[in-house]
């Protein structure tokens, strides 16, 4: 967890602070969590994050999960400085107590709360839903954003994989076009995945662009349409797309060119 109460119930956030600063606060502080409001230890280690940990056997660890990764530590940080730079008012790790869910952070925007979740490990498809629907069921908004997948980097209109758990965070626009927005917490970059086409499966068509974190607005920018040109590579990509499959079932299938599809 990246925050504690000190021991005169304040917020103590260890990210702000030097290491030196952190020893030094380690050995004259005590710190609680701010859920179980039992003693948790300050971690300073050499490479990850500074952080605040459950003494082992806590029964605390079964709603305020242990072992979060360097880069989700590292992506929590980034994202709830921005949206304070941004003038939001926002909460690091609230515990909501009615749903015994803490999302990464909860924004408040025009008397609407939305629970930001910063997603970098696999997750499944119920405890996904289990999630969201107890937001929902709460009048508050789900937002998922994904930690980009590292092998998508390029920019450009190209062919893209979208698995299915993160097909359920596309966005469409009043236009009709769809998009995706994901974060890479190495970069401190939004991706947007825009204007996509579905070709089959996982397989998608669709215009890359980047965007830095000091120039992202939020909510989010929403794309624009593709022009004539970027339709013709369009075009092009998915004709490739559909000779590959054509040919693959000619190859692959045990009736050959008696299959039924072809």
């Amino acid at each position: 967890m990246l925050m504690a109460y000190n021991e005169l119930q304040q917020i103590f956030l260890p990210y702000q602070y030097s290491r030196e600063e952190l020893q030094r606060y380690r050995r004259q502080m005590k710190f609680y969590c701010p859920q179980c409001q039992q003693p948790v230890q300050l971690k300073i280690g050499q490479y990850n994050i500074p952080h605040f940990a459950h003494i082992a056997n806590n029964s605390c660890e079964q709603l305020f999960a242990e072992g979060e990764s360097k880069l989700h530590l590292q992506g929590k940080v980034q994202l709830f400085e921005w949206l304070r730079k941004l003038g939001h008012t926002v909460r690091l790790e609230p515990y909501l107590q009615k749903l015994s869910q803490r999302p990464d952070m909860l924004l408040i925007k025009e008397q609407k709360q939305i629970a930001i979740e910063f997603q970098c490990s696999t997750i499944s498809h119920e405890k996904w839903l289990l999630r969201t629907s107890g937001y929902e069921k709460n009048s508050i908004q789900p937002l998922w954003l994904f930690q980009t997948p590292q092998k998508q980097s390029t920019q450009g209109i190209q062919k893209i994989s979208i698995s299915p758990i993160m097909q359920k965070m596309i966005m469409v626009t009043a236009q009709g076009l769809t998009y995706l927005v994901t974060y890479d917490a190495n970069t401190s970059r939004f991706i947007y995945w825009t204007n996509l086409l579905h070709v089959h499966g996982y397989t998608f068509i669709g215009k890359v662009q980047e965007l830095t974190i000091n120039k992202q607005h939020f909510p989010f920018y929403e794309p624009k349409p593709i022009t004539k040109e970027e339709f013709h590579l369009y075009w092009q990509l998915y004709k490739k797309q559909c000779k590959q499959f054509v040919y693959q079932r000619l190859l692959h299938s045990k009736n050959g060119v008696q299959d039924s599809f072809l």
